[in-house]
C-alpha cells in the first residue's frame, strides 16, 4: 500500500510539475504557416475551386459565405499590405485575381439560389417585416468582400456594391432598431455591426476612387452608424453584462442574450464603425469569457449572470457556439471568433495562448517544411478565420486613414 501511495504522490507532483510547462510543446502560429495556409486555400479558389466552401453547405450554409468572406479579406489585407517591390506587386495581383474568382462564384451561386444559398433552412419558416425581404447577413457579407476588393485593387466598387450598399442603408433606416434583418424578423449583432463594417469600407473605396456622390452616400452611412450605436447603447446592450445581445426582433425585443460567438465579431467589425465601443465590448467579452489555464486561452459561449445565481438556464449550444467541453464551459465558435478579436485589438499575448490551444486541439496538417497548411479537427471556414486575423490591419488602416480626412466638409 505504501508503495501504491508513494507511486500516486510521485504521480501528483509530475503533473503538477509537468502542466505549467505545457504550453511550450505547443507553439503559436507563425508568419511561415499563415503564407502556406493561404497558399493552401488560394491555390484551389484561383482554380475556380471552391468545393472545400460548398461542401459545408451540408452542415451550415452559413459557414460557406463566411469562409468566402475571411479568405477574401485575407487576401485583400495581404494586397494593401505588399511593399513596393516586384515580387510584391506580383503576389498582390495573384492575392486580387483569386479573390476576383471567389467573387466571381459567390455572385454566380446567388444568381442561381438568391440568398437562401448562404441561409439555413428556417429561412422560411415566416415572412419578412420588410418589405424587400433581403438578409443583411449576405448583404453585409457580400459588400465587405466587394469593398475590399475595390480597395485592394485600386478600383471603385462594383455597381452590384453599390445596389447593395443601398438596400442595407434603406432596410436599416426603415427599422425601429436600426437593424436589418438576418432572418425573417430576426436581427443579428454580428451581421448588423458587419453591414456598417461593410458600408465604411465601401465609402473608402469610392472615395479613394472619386466616386460621384461618395462624400455625400457616406455623410449619410456615418450618420446611420452613430444612430445605431445610440440605439444599440439604450436597446440592445445587456444591463447585467454591458455587453450587446446576440439577436432580437426588429423591433427590439430579445430572443438571444450575449454570446462569444457574435460578440467577438461584433467588436472586431464596431473596429470599423465605433473604436470606443469596439474596446469597450472586446475589454467586457475578454473578462467575461476568456481564460487561459497554464498558458492555454478559451472562450466560452455565455457570461455567468450573477443575478441568477450563475449560468443562464436558458441556453444551449448550438451551430454557432459548436459543441460545448464539460467542465470549462470552452466554445469551439467562441474560441475561434476570440483569435479574430485578440488580433483586431492588438492583444498578441491573448491571441497567442489562444493560438496555442489550437496548437493543441486542432491537430495542424503540416507539410513537407513543418508548415501547417491547415487543421484536420477544423474546416475551411476555420484556416480561413485564423489567417484573416493574423492579417488584419491594412483594410481598417484604409478606412480609418479616410475617417481621419475632412470628406464630411466635401
Amino acid at each position: 500500500m505504501k508503495a501504491i501511495l508513494r507511486g500516486f504522490g510521485a504521480l501528483v507532483l509530475a503533473t503538477c510539475a509537468w502542466i505549467p510547462c505545457a504550453h511550450l510543446f505547443f507553439n503559436p502560429r507563425t508568419a511561415d504557416d499563415d503564407t502556406a495556409t493561404i497558399k493552401a486555400l488560394r491555390t484551389k479558389v484561383a482554380a475556380n475551386d471552391l468545393s472545400d466552401f460548398s461542401r459545408m453547405r451540408r452542415d451550415n450554409p452559413e459557414w460557406d459565405l463566411m469562409g468566402r468572406l475571411y479568405l477574401g479579406l485575407t487576401l485583400a489585407n495581404r494586397a494593401m499590405a505588399q511593399t513596393g517591390s516586384d515580387e510584391g506587386r506580383a503576389e498582390a495581383a495573384r492575392d486580387v485575381a483569386a479573390l476576383d474568382v471567389l467573387l466571381a462564384d459567390t455572385e454566380s451561386e446567388l444568381s442561381r439560389g438568391g440568398q437562401g444559398t448562404f441561409m439555413l433552412p428556417y429561412k422560411d419558416a415566416r415572412p419578412w417585416v420588410s418589405t424587400e425581404g433581403r438578409s443583411v447577413f449576405v448583404d453585409g457579407e457580400v459588400l465587405l468582400l466587394q469593398s475590399a476588393r475595390a480597395l485592394a485593387a485600386h478600383e471603385p466598387p462594383a455597381e452590384s456594391a453599390k445596389v447593395r450598399a443601398a438596400a442595407i442603408t434603406r432596410a436599416m433606416k426603415d427599422s425601429p432598431t436600426l437593424s436589418a434583418e438576418s432572418y425573417p424578423d430576426e436581427a443579428w449583432t454580428f451581421c448588423n455591426t458587419t453591414g456598417l463594417a461593410a458600408l465604411a469600407a465601401f465609402d473608402t473605396a469610392s472615395a479613394e476612387a472619386g466616386v460621384p456622390r461618395g462624400a455625400e452616400i457616406a455623410r449619410e452611412h456615418d450618420a446611420l452608424a452613430a444612430s445605431w450605436v445610440s440605439v444599440a447603447k439604450v436597446r440592445l446592450t445587456d444591463p447585467e453584462t454591458g455587453l450587446l445581445i446576440t439577436s432580437y426582433t426588429r423591433d427590439g425585443r430579445v430572443l438571444q442574450g450575449p454570446e462569444g460567438s457574435s460578440l467577438f465579431m461584433v467588436a472586431h467589425s464596431l473596429r470599423f464603425v465605433d473604436d470606443a465601443l469596439a474596446r469597450d465590448q472586446y475589454a467586457r467579452t475578454k473578462a467575461a469569457l476568456i481564460h487561459d489555464v497554464a498558458g492555454f486561452a478559451y472562450a466560452e459561449e455565455w457570461p455567468e449572470v450573477a443575478s441568477i445565481g450563475g449560468r443562464p438556464a436558458l441556453v444551449r449550444a448550438d451551430i454557432d457556439s459548436g459543441p460545448i467541453v464539460p467542465i470549462f464551459h470552452a466554445s469551439a465558435g467562441a474560441s475561434g471568433l476570440s483569435i479574430l478579436s485578440a488580433h483586431a485589438f492588438g492583444d498578441h499575448v491573448t491571441a497567442s495562448a489562444l493560438e496555442r490551444s489550437l496548437s493543441f486541439v486542432g491537430f495542424p496538417d503540416r507539410d513537407g517544411e513543418g508548415r501547417a497548411t491547415r487543421y484536420l479537427a477544423g474546416n475551411p471556414l476555420g484556416d480561413a478565420l485564423v489567417v484573416y486575423a493574423r492579417s488584419f490591419g491594412p483594410l481598417l488602416l484604409r478606412v480609418s486613414a479616410y475617417k481621419a480626412t475632412d470628406w464630411k466638409d466635401t
